[in-house]
């Protein structure tokens, strides 16, 4: 469909069934498209738009249809737009060239050395960047392409069985709903990359240890892939997301983008030939997200000294309290070294006292009793005072996007519309 809309000058766009009525219309507004893809849904019905008279006879071969245009051949015109996989419930409308899309195949192909003979397995959607570069990669390659847009491990087992699945990009949440199938040897794909968000170190390890070649990457739907780790080769780096890529350059900026020195943690900003053309209809927003030809990620990180990127936290996530900087991170790190801690997101949630305190909300494998009481214990001895939570909330899960990143903005969102006042006491004594 993607490419037939191409050769007709069609506009199509693939809708994420994840997203709120208002957010589609808003989608729609942007893209104004003649056909969209959705699986299906009740909320579509209350769409009017043009899409189903086009749909019916946009491939037609009849007298009716338009004559179809020529393709074009220019390589740099805007080709292609896909939406940002951002934890915002907004994501941004990233806008390519063809030359982009092709540079980006090549890219990927060469670092990870995908066969024509390697069938490519994908869970990330059509929507975003990633789920559209492994189809392309399979496209351009001449290799299998197999699919899933949901977890459902009884079909994940039987398509590595039929088409022989060797190659595969899957986000964090995917991989570790998977690990334990790799550790039984109930299933085997011989080559991994993780992307989307990062893995734990344990995750990393178990999945290692499996046998599977496993691999890690930075980047983002602006700029494509900008680091990659290659575990069996770098297993002491295990906390790294990689070494910068070729023909891509790296800096670390402070809040007035000058550039920090190794080990310091600021903005990751990146230029590369891999890059967007810019946001669609949104030239102000392109021009912000700049500094000096370099993109501005949102994400703050290190270099070390050995030139491999440390990924800390996306910008907005991090917390201030009493004027100092937490990194949710390095606590969540912690947390999920206790076995009973299945997943956990910190967040800073607002405060009379500090500005804002570190609150946890935790996801455990089980019920167990006295669960807050034995997470304080143990971050009591892992952790500086000022990074301790001071609240804690337990769930059944945590809001994900699809691409298995935290919503990080939701959940800060409802945990502050409770208006919990976790330094009342404090107050109290200190008054």
């Amino acid at each position: 469909m993607l490419f037939a809309c191409s050769k007709n000058n069609a506009t199509l766009i693939s809708i994420n069934n994840d997203l709120a009525l208002n957010q589609i219309v808003q989608q729609l507004k942007l893209t104004k498209p003649d056909l969209i893809i959705y699986e299906g849904d009740n909320k579509f019905s209350k769409i009017n738009s043009r899409q189903k008279k086009i749909s019916k006879n946009l491939f037609l071969k009849d007298d009716k249809t338009e004559k179809i245009k020529e393709i074009n051949s220019d390589m740099n015109k805007k080709f292609i737009v896909t939406f940002s996989s951002g934890t915002t419930s907004a994501p941004k409308a990233v806008v390519y060239s063809q030359k982009t899309k092709y540079l980006r195949y090549l890219q990927m192909k060469n670092i990870y050395r995908v066969k024509k003979n390697d069938t490519i397995f994908s869970a990330s959607p059509m929507d975003h960047s990633l789920g559209q570069r492994l189809l392309f990669l399979a496209l351009l390659n001449g290799s299998n392409f197999v699919y899933s847009s949901k977890y459902n491990f009884s079909e994940i087992k039987e398509n590595i069985r039929k088409y022989k699945i060797s190659f595969a990009v899957l986000p964090s949440n995917f991989l570790m709903l998977l690990k334990k199938k790799f550790l039984k040897k109930e299933i085997f794909i011989k080559k991994i990359v993780s992307a989307a968000s990062t893995l734990t170190t344990l995750d990393k390890k178990s999945i290692i240890k499996s046998g599977i070649k496993l691999h890690e990457m930075y980047g983002a739907s602006e700029v494509g892939t900008v680091t990659s780790i290659d575990f069996s080769k770098n297993y002491n780096e295990i906390n790294s997301v990689g070494k910068v890529l070729k023909n891509i350059k790296l800096q670390i900026l402070d809040e007035n983008n000058k550039s920090l020195p190794k080990g310091i943690i600021g903005e990751i900003a990146c230029k590369t030939p891999l890059q967007f053309q810019g946001y669609y209809r949104n030239k102000t927003l392109t021009k912000k997200s700049f500094f000096k030809d370099y993109f501005k990620t949102g994400d703050l990180g290190k270099i070390d000294k050995n030139n491999f990127l440390y990924f800390v936290s996306r910008k907005h996530d991090v917390i201030i309290s009493g004027g100092k900087n937490i990194y949710p991170i390095d606590i969540e790190k912690e947390l999920t070294k206790l076995q009973f801690i299945k997943e956990a997101a910190v967040i800073g949630i607002k405060d009379k006292f500090f500005g804002e305190v570190v609150f946890a909300v935790c996801v455990t494998k089980n019920k167990i009793s006295n669960a807050e009481s034995k997470i304080k214990e143990f971050l009591s001895k892992k952790l500086s005072k000022h990074q301790l939570p001071l609240g804690y909330a337990f769930e059944k899960c945590l809001l994900k996007n699809k691409l298995g990143k935290i919503r990080k903005n939701e959940i800060r969102l409802k945990y502050n519309s409770l208006k919990i006042d976790l330094t009342k006491n404090l107050r109290k004594i200190l008054n």
